[in-house]
Parts: structure tokens; C-alpha cells; sequence
């Protein structure tokens, strides 16, 4: 017979309670004894700056850096040239924000019930700086799930560069060993997220890069402006998450593999030893906020701010950002070389594998301050050695305040520029474009161009915003107009002659504007004259090539047959419509339609001969200016497999010319040989498989100076 305590049986024959609620009750006082005291304890453990002064901070500074630029005619990006960013005031999106700070989410399972220090999310709205901002802080909420998952040591393999380093310390080494288990994924893994995949649980990181990114998406896909905004709020929130991470990785302990827990005494035994860096400046940010800000006014790594601004992932500005603090920063416990003595030093964490650089021997060493210096100026450690006579203990070399405030001139500009140009690449490449405006008719289109952060072309739905100007730029109408799929129609009744045209999208505090369009209202059919109305016009030749080189003729090379042909190129592209036997019988041939001194058509031609499986769509409009030159549009979509069974790819062309010299044929001969020079393009866009050329193929056009623009036009006619 088991045998209880008299105080229980007494009271439990009394009718108070039973054992069971007794043990239940103590249960209970040891699990809420032991949530304050884990609460304590964890809210010291893993540190990294200030989550709510000083990473928030830096994400203003990095937002701020690109604002700058893009507000300089002279440094903008030129994918932002038609770009406002409406990021400070005017415009506020409602999102999902974190409302109360805590150790845990309510549904983490790490949190195993306590009911204690959960953290809580909720409705808010804030301008788009803030949403970026505050991401700073919210990365770090719950804050110990965060913590395990903020470190990155670009020197391990790939997929090992997680935090494996165990607190030194009795306590807090014990909590990180037995109650939080190693989550195995680094930082920038937690931080970016896998293309394709995204959150799915309350285990997962909510609000990634890669989840950013497609948010972007679907708020360009979506036409309601309230839903549009919401997914944005959401996007600027993960990009604010991201700029935490390159903080982060601009931070000596978090690329180190050193875990750096929070001590009531340095270096005990219990709660182990904090990183200066990151303690001594949070102090710094909270006491000396201005000295703080003068710190971002250091000078960053000249040959990493070219790196930066060449790399084309945020993952590479990531690893990159992380690999230049490693290889030039200590932590205070990855001291390691021989000091000025020629004793051997030994870093404190993980001293079996020792980081080789920066080492003290290779330092320079300043007898008038103490401190050991490396090539680039900075203050790395000191050995206060004018303590040595007193404490002979604190002459071991040691990261101080001084130091910190070294490091950090270098690198707080550094990570700036990190993020400035992550930022960059987060905001996907838009181009609003007008295509014509005439016959009051405006016609427009937003395209998109891919990139290795965008990889699939995004189609803009929503609302598109006509300004009608007339020549003097007065607005004399808004319209608004919705567009579908990445285009927008829009009948206009009375369209301002020789007036001007733009068309506006906006999305989450970005403005995108086209270029001005001159309306081409004046531009109606001649009355008949010879040269017109003698012919009958049955189909045209057109051909463009855009060389590389800025100046000078590339038409002089022979084939074998002793024949001109043009070697270079850019970019070439030719419509030959006119030999109705190279189609098949089935296809809808070129038939010109006369109004005057203007042409229109529209085809669909087949050409499933010898295995080609090509359908070229499209439509031309070529209004006869004088006997020898001409305006174009041509829009042409070319359908292909490479196989009957293989899928259908497409290549689109648009182009529209203004004042463009033009030959004349009845016999279809190709006669593109003889073209001139012609460098005043109105437009030009080609895509192949759904990948814009428009950036490579607009550095060349309309460029003084450049005659290697050569377009022919052939028009193919027959006497009546």
C-alpha cells in the first residue's frame, strides 16, 4: 500500500482536495516558477543589436541610401528612371503587424502550453517606410525561435552554416543544449526562404524574401485596390525581415558561429559572456543616439560597394555581405594568433577550428591606445596594457567600446550598401509604354522584364491612370482605364491634337509613368496623288538591326557568293511578308487596305513546311509621309515549336518608326542591303519565350551619333 503525506491525507479526508489536484497544483506552481525563470533567462540568451532601436535603425538607413540614389538624376538606376516612390508619407497600406513582443508564438510548439510570453499579431496601417522599418523588429518576433535562427557562417559548407556554437556558460549552455533544439537552418536560409515553396505552418518564417516576392506578384495581378494594398503591406514587411538578415550579416558574432548570451558578470560561469559588439552598441544607440547616427557616415569597402551593386540575387549581396565581416572582424571570443609578445592566443569558441583572419600577427599593433589594428585601419581588439600592473587579467586582448565604434564606421556604411541594392533588386522592372494615340484611341501596355529574382514575366492587372495634355502640357483630361493581362485600350473623344499622353499605374507607394506620347491626330489620309494611287500595294519587307558599336559602318562583309551582308549584332529582326507561296494554302495572307496615303493589314500565316510549325500573327499600320519615306507600327507575335510535339514558344515584336526612308519593288526582291542609318525610333520591344530584350536593345537606340540603327522597308507592289 503506497503511503501519502499526513498534511495530504488530513486535508483530503477533509474534502479539500484529492491527491490527484494536489499533484496537479504542483505541477502547476513548477511550470509557472519555471516559465518566469525561463522567461528571464531567455530574454538574455541570443542577442543580435537592439531588435527595437537599433535594427530598425538600419533598415531606415539602408531605405534611405536607396531613396537618395533614386532621387539623384545622376546615380538613379535606369529601371527607376520612370519610377516615384511615394515610401514616406501620402500613402498608407493596411497589413498585419506584430502588436505585442514575446518569447513564443501562441502556436509554437516549443512553447509546449506555458501561456507565457506569447507574442501577438494584429491589424495595422503605416506608410511604406514603416512597414519597412518596423521589419527590423518583427524579425526578431517570437523572439526565441528567432534567435536560433539568425546565424550565418559563410566559411561551413552550404546547408551547415547554422548556429552550432554552444553558450559558454553552465545555464544558459544547458537551456540551448536540453530545452531548445538546434533548428539546423542559418540565416539566410530563414531570411530568403525556397523559391517556390512557401510558409505553411506557425513553424515556418511567415514573411520571407521569396514570399515577399510573390506578393508583389499577386498585387499586380490584382485589380481591387484595397486586396492590392494588403498584399503589399505584407511585401514590404518581408523585405523589411530580409534587411534585418543583411544587418545581421554585417554583424562579426552572427557570421562567427559564436553564441553570445547575456551575463549579470562577464565571463562566469553561468550565464557566459556577451559580444561587445552588439551589446556596447545598443548602449551606444540608447544613450548616444546622435553618436550613433555618425557612425553610418564612415567610409564603406570600395571594392565591395562595386560588388554589391554588379550581383544580381539577394541571396549573393547576402553570402557576400557575410563572407567581407567574417574575414575582417573578430568577436570578442574569436581572438586568435600571436600577440605582440609572441604568445599564442587561442580563440574561446571552438578553438579545434580557428577562423584564419584577421590574426593578431597580422594586425598592426598602436602602443599609444593599446590596440591591435589591420590593413584597413580598424581597431579590432586591445590589451589595455596599462592595466597589466594591477589586473594582469585584463591584458588579454578583448574587444572594447573603442573598438566597436571602429568596426562598426566600416561596417554600418557597408551594410547600407548592402541594402540599398537589395532593395534594388526586390522591386521588379516595370515599363508603362504607350503604343499609339491616335484616331482617338489611346492603346498602352506595362511590361515586365524578367531578371534572376523574377524569372517569369508578370502581367499588370488594375487600374491605369490617362493623362490628356495638350501642347502646351496643360491637363485637359483624366481617364481611368483597366488593364488586363499587361495592356489597356481606351476610346478618347476629342483627343488633343498634337497634344501629349501619359499613362500611370500605381502599387503599394510605387508611381510608374510612361514616357510622354505625342498624339498623332494630325496624321489623316492625303488627298489622292500619283504617287499613291498608281499602285496597288501587296506586302512589305521590314527588317531592323541594332549593332554594338556606337559609330561607324558594319555592312562590309561578302558572303561567298560575293554578296553584302551586315555582321554585328545587338539585336536584328525582320518581317517578309510578301511571297504568299512561302505559306501554306490554309494561312490569311497580307491584303493592304488604302485609305489614301495610309496602309493597314492583318495576317495569320502558317508555315508547317519541312517541319517548322511556325504561325505568324500580327498587324501593320504604314502611313506614306512623300514618295521616299513613311511612319510604321508593326506588331508581331511569332508562334513556334521546335517539333510537332514539343510546346509552343513565342517571340513578340513591336515597333513604331517615325519618318523612316522606304524602297519600292514589284518583283519582292530582298533589297535590305542598301538601308540607311536611321536613328529616331519611337519604340521598340521584343520578347523570346516570354523574356523582354527591351534594356539591351534600348541602351542602343536613338543614341547621337549612333548610325548602326539600320531598318529597311521594302514596300512589294503591282501596277493596276
Amino acid at each position: 500500500m503506497v503511503s501519502y503525506p499526513a498534511t495530504v491525507s488530513v486535508v483530503a479526508e477533509k474534502g479539500y482536495f484529492t491527491f490527484k489536484n494536489y499533484t496537479m497544483k504542483r505541477r502547476l506552481l513548477f511550470r509557472v516558477l519555471f516559465s518566469v525563470i525561463l522567461g528571464i533567462v531567455t530574454m538574455i540568451l541570443f542577442s543580435n543589436y537592439g531588435n527595437k532601436a537599433v535594427h530598425p535603425d538600419l533598415n531606415a538607413m539602408m531605405l534611405g541610401a536607396f531613396l537618395k540614389q533614386q532621387s539623384d538624376p545622376a546615380r538613379l538606376d535606369p529601371q527607376f528612371k520612370h519610377y516615384t516612390f511615394l515610401f514616406l508619407k501620402g500613402v498608407t497600406l493596411k497589413g498585419t503587424a506584430v502588436t505585442k513582443d514575446g518569447l513564443f508564438s501562441a502556436g509554437d510548439i516549443a512553447a509546449a502550453g506555458l501561456g507565457y510570453g506569447y507574442s501577438e499579431e494584429g491589424p495595422a496601417e503605416k506608410t511604406v517606410k514603416y512597414w519597412i522599418v518596423d521589419g527590423g523588429y518583427s524579425a526578431d518576433v517570437p523572439e526565441v525561435p528567432a534567435s536560433l535562427r539568425h546565424f550565418y557562417d559563410p566559411t561551413r559548407p552550404a546547408g551547415e552554416r547554422y548556429l552550432t556554437d554552444i553558450a559558454n556558460a553552465r545555464i544558459m549552455g544547458s537551456l540551448q543544449k536540453y530545452v531548445f533544439s538546434n533548428p539546423h537552418i542559418d540565416g539566410v536560409q530563414w531570411a530568403l526562404g525556397e523559391r517556390g515553396v512557401h510558409a505553411t505552418s506557425i513553424q515556418d518564417h511567415q514573411y520571407t524574401w521569396e514570399r515577399g516576392k510573390l506578393w508583389i506578384q499577386m498585387a499586380l495581378n490584382e485589380t481591387k485596390l484595397e486586396k492590392k494594398n494588403e498584399y503589399m503591406a505584407s511585401a514590404w514587411r518581408s523585405l523589411g525581415e530580409t534587411l534585418h538578415m543583411i544587418a545581421d550579416n554585417g554583424c562579426p558574432p552572427h557570421v562567427r558561429n559564436d553564441a553570445h548570451p547575456s551575463p549579470m558578470f562577464n565571463n562566469n560561469n553561468l550565464f557566459g559572456n556577451p559580444d561587445p559588439y552588439e551589446e556596447l552598441l545598443d548602449e551606444l544607440r540608447t544613450k548616444k543616439p546622435d553618436e550613433f547616427v555618425q557612425l553610418a557616415k564612415g567610409v564603406p569597402d570600395a571594392i565591395l560597394k562595386e560588388k554589391f551593386a554588379a550581383m544580381k540575387t539577394a541571396a549573393a549581396i547576402a553570402h557576400e555581405m557575410a563572407s567581407y565581416t567574417n574575414a575582417n572582424f573578430v568577436t570578442n571570443e574569436t581572438i586568435s594568433g600571436t600577440d605582440r609578445n609572441g604568445k599564442t592566443i587561442h580563440q574561446i569558441t571552438h578553438p579545434e577550428t580557428p577562423y584564419y583572419a584577421p590574426l593578431l600577427q597580422d594586425m598592426t599593433y598602436n602602443e599609444e591606445d593599446y590596440t591591435y589594428q589591420t590593413a584597413n585601419g580598424v581597431k579590432q581588439c586591445s590589451d589595455l596594457d596599462y592595466f597589466a600592473g594591477v589586473v594582469p587579467h585584463l591584458c588579454k586582448p578583448r574587444v572594447t567600446l573603442d573598438c566597436v565604434k571602429s568596426q562598426a564606421r566600416v561596417l554600418i556604411p557597408t551594410i547600407i550598401e548592402a541594402g540599398k541594392n537589395v532593395i534594388k533588386l526586390y522591386i521588379p522592372k516595370l515599363k508603362v509604354e504607350i503604343l499609339s494615340a491616335e484616331k482617338n484611341l489611346v492603346k498602352g501596355i506595362i511590361r515586365h522584364t524578367t531578371d534572376e529574382e523574377y524569372t517569369s514575366e508578370i502581367r499588370y492587372n488594375g487600374m491605369v491612370k490617362l493623362l490628356l495634355k495638350d501642347k502646351k502640357y496643360k491637363i485637359k483630361k483624366e481617364i481611368e482605364v483597366l488593364a488586363k493581362n499587361g495592356a489597356f485600350e481606351q476610346a478618347v473623344t476629342n483627343l488633343p491634337e498634337g497634344g501629349i499622353t501619359t499613362a500611370t499605374i500605381e502599387f503599394g507607394g510605387i508611381s510608374i509613368q510612361s514616357p510622354d506620347f505625342k498624339n498623332i491626330t494630325e496624321e489623316k489620309a492625303s488627298a489622292p496623288s500619283n504617287w499613291v494611287t498608281s499602285k496597288k500595294f501587296q506586302g512589305f519587307w521590314f527588317r531592323i538591326d541594332i549593332m554594338s558599336q556606337i559609330s561607324g559602318e558594319n555592312r562590309n562583309t561578302f558572303d561567298n557568293t560575293g554578296a553584302k551582308f551586315k555582321y554585328n549584332h545587338i539585336f536584328n529582326y525582320e518581317v517578309n511578308h510578301y511571297n504568299k507561296g512561302y505559306y501554306d494554302p490554309a494561312s490569311k495572307g497580307i491584303v493592304f487596305k488604302q485609305n489614301g496615303n495610309i496602309l493597314t493589314a492583318s495576317w495569320e500565316l502558317i508555315n508547317n513546311r519541312n517541319s517548322t510549325f511556325k504561325t505568324y500573327v500580327g498587324s501593320a499600320t504604314i502611313t506614306l509621309e512623300s514618295p521616299t519615306t513613311a511612319s510604321v507600327l508593326i506588331k508581331e507575335v511569332l508562334y513556334f515549336r521546335a517539333h510537332s510535339e514539343a510546346t509552343v514558344d513565342t517571340v513578340r515584336f513591336d515597333c513604331s518608326v517615325k519618318g523612316l526612308p522606304y524602297q519600292r519593288s514589284i518583283t519582292g526582291v530582298e533589297q535590305h542591303f542598301t538601308a540607311t542609318p536611321f536613328p529616331f525610333m519611337r519604340s521598340l520591344h521584343y520578347s523570346f519565350r516570354g523574356k523582354f530584350s527591351d534594356s539591351v536593345v534600348d541602351k542602343y537606340l536613338n543614341v547621337p551619333g549612333n548610325t548602326n540603327q539600320m531598318i529597311d522597308l521594302v514596300i512589294v507592289e503591282i501596277e493596276e
